[in-house]
């Protein structure tokens, strides 16, 4: 995934994964809860009120509500509300790109 999308110019900073298996009492990382996105937000200083969270699963989803961010959801499993729903990783990324050029403040 990383080489594929190095070859088409991205770029991942990190990848988080949740260690516990589902019913874990004390996990705080595995979604819909936000810990993995709050490692991420601390180790690269993200803004949240400035950030999308794009995923195919209501729990992305959620954690994105969670934790304030902008939610895009992808694919027919997404059954919460999404901010942006689409079944096309490029029309989300065309919808993320096309809201945000709207927002830039000419200087």
């Amino acid at each position: 995934m990383v080489q594929l999308l190095n070859e088409e110019g991205g770029k991942i900073d990190g990848i988080y994964v949740c260690p516990h298996y589902p019913g874990f009492e004390s996990c705080t990382c595995r979604k819909p809860k936000t810990g993995l996105i709050n490692m991420a937000v601390s180790d690269f200083s993200i803004s949240l009120n400035n950030s999308y969270i794009i995923g195919d699963s209501d729990s992305d989803v959620l954690a994105g509500k969670n934790s304030g961010l902008k939610t895009v959801g992808i694919g027919e499993r997404i059954k919460t509300e999404a901010d942006f729903c689409t079944y096309n990783v490029e029309e989300a990324v065309n919808y993320i790109l096309k809201r945000e050029s709207k927002c830039q403040k000419s200087v």
